[in-house]
This record gives C-alpha cells, structure tokens and sequence, in this order.
C-alpha cells in the first residue's frame, strides 16, 4: 500500500531511457516501442513524426503494462499529453492501466499536475471510479499528495466534477462508488482526508452528502475513531461531530465505541513516553477528544430520542 511516507514510490516508477537498462535504442524497437519511449521521453517531435508516418496501436503496452498516455503522464509531459488525446490518434484508451492498475490520471493526481488532470477530464471517457491493485483512486491519491502547491484545489476539482456527472450518482449515497470507495485496509477517501488533517478537504466530502461517515476500515475504525489517536488537534473530530454525521454506537473490531476508543488514548498517554511538558500537553488533548466524545455522544442519543417521540410540548396555562 501507498502510504504518505512513502509517496515517492508513486513517482519513483516513471523511469527515464537512461535510467532503464532495458530500453534498447530506438534503432532496435518496433514502432510501439518507439511511440512509447517517445512519450515517456517527452519526444515531441518523435511523437508527432510516428502518429503522422505510421498506423498502429497507440494502445500498445509494454512490459510495464504502460501506455504511451501512462508513461507521459508519470513523466509530467503536458505536449505529448496533449498529443495522444488529440484526434490524430484515434482516442486513446485514457483509463488504461499499468500492471500496479495505475492510470494517468493518478499519476497526474500524485504529481499534482492541474493542467494535466483538467486535460483528462474533459475526456468525455474518463472513470474515476477505477481502483489500483492497492485499491486507491485518482481521488484517494489526490489527497494523500494534497501537500503539492494545488493539492486540495485538486480534491475539491475531483469532488466537483464527480457530482456533476449522473452516472455516479444514481445509487444510495452510501454506495456511492468514487466517494465511499475503500482501498485494500479498508480506509476511504474521507479516512485519508482525516488522516491527512485536511480540514477542506473533509468539508467538500461531507458537503457531498454521500459520503457514509460510518463506514469501517479493516480494523474496524470509522474516519471518527481515526481522528482520535492520528490528529495533532481536536479540530477534526470538532469538524465530523458538528454535522451530526457519526454514529458514536458503531464498534470496532475491538468492540470498542467511539468514547471508548477515546478512552483508551486517555489510559495510553498516561504512560510516561515524553515526560514534562510535552507529556502534560499529550495528556491533556487526549483528555479533551475524551470530553468531545463523550458530549457528542451525550447529544447524540438525545437527538435521537427527540426524533422518536418528538419536541417537548410547552406546558399550557394553569386552570
């Protein structure tokens, strides 16, 4: 799995010929192979001389399972980016995979390359409900990259385009298939956002309306639960709770609700790793998420049970 700590992996395989032993010269390669190490190059001109000169499959993959689009948009190359989408080539399959299922779009997402991600979706083609083999989307991967100068730009382009085509929003919002989609552990896009602590990010999800908050990775925690024991602060708990989106009785593998998980963090952060100061700051925002919870929780239950039996009703005048 991609983590943030090691989101270089992503970029790390878009290899240049000179870092590639096994990219033969251009002398020994089929037109495919040419095309492909054209775009992988940033060949322009190359790129042009074969799409005007020869008739082939643009869609040749190689021994990568890339692309010419896939290998061009690892690379970052905008002009043989804008080649392959043109018309002279016949429409190339933009959704093509790579053996890892990567596609161009997420290798634009993990770039945070906007201009190429904008050239994408106007492919009237384009699916952003395709998942790698680690189970990520473009969407998952924007945000895990969310640090680039335009990432949270990008996840809140993504969400926008997303809610604006009708075929990803004809089922329940809780199967939702780009907003609710899980990776290989489970986690969503709105469990990346948590664990990112990417405050507009989260907004724009639940703004949505079909983002299922309670929905459980494979250790059974819900994007709340997460929230306890990642975040620095206790603001993105603040910003779950406030729209009344969790349900604190859900349970973890563990069998431990919202205010339980919040209550081990507390019996956790007694214990003296740090000592001094910074042991009395970890104590106490564990204490604080404990206290969150547990008036979240509090409210919940009361919310619930005004909407079982209704508003109290005022008392009227004394006979």
């Amino acid at each position: 799995m991609l983590d943030i700590v090691d989101g270089e992996l992503l970029l790390s395989r878009a290899w240049t010929s000179e870092e590639r032993p096994d990219f033969c010269p251009s002398s020994h390669l089929t037109p495919q192979e040419q095309f492909g190490l054209a775009a992988a190059e940033g060949d322009v001109e190359r790129l042009r001389l074969l799409v005007e000169d020869l008739a082939f499959d643009f869609d040749h993959r190689d021994h990568e399972g890339r692309t010419a689009l896939v290998w061009a948009a690892a690379r970052g190359h905008h002009q043989a980016v804008e080649i392959l989408l043109s018309d002279s080539c016949g429409g190339v399959d933009a959704n093509a995979q790579d053996y890892s299922g990567l596609t161009a779009m997420m290798f634009a997402c993990a770039r945070g390359d906007m201009h190429m991600i904008e050239s994408l979706l106007s492919l009237p083609t384009i699916d952003l409900r395709i998942q790698d083999n680690a189970g990520f989307t473009a969407l998952m991967i924007a945000i895990q990259f969310s640090s680039n100068p335009d990432g949270t730009i990008i996840v809140q382009k993504l969400i926008a385009y997303v809610q604006a085509r009708p075929e990803y929003n004809t089922t329940a919002a809780k199967w939702h298939p780009i907003f609710n989609a899980q990776d290989n552990d489970g986690l969503t896009p709105l469990h990346w956002a948590v664990r990112r602590e990417l405050h507009d990010c989260i907004s724009t999800l639940l703004d949505t309306r079909r983002v299922d908050v309670d929905l459980k990775a494979s250790n059974g925690n819900t994007a709340a639960m997460l929230a306890i024991p990642i975040t620095v602060q206790h603001h993105v708990l603040e910003l779950l709770f406030d729209r009344r989106a969790c349900d604190p009785t859900v349970r973890n593998e563990r069998g431990e609700a919202l205010v339980g998980v919040a209550r081990r963090l507390v019996r956790e952060s007694s214990i003296d790793y740090w000592g001094g100061h910074l042991q009395v700051a970890r104590d106490k925002l564990a204490r604080d998420k404990l206290h969150l919870c547990e008036d979240y929780a509090s409210h919940y239950d009361a919310d619930l049970q005004v909407q079982a039996i209704g508003p109290p009703v005022a008392a009227g005048p004394r006979l």
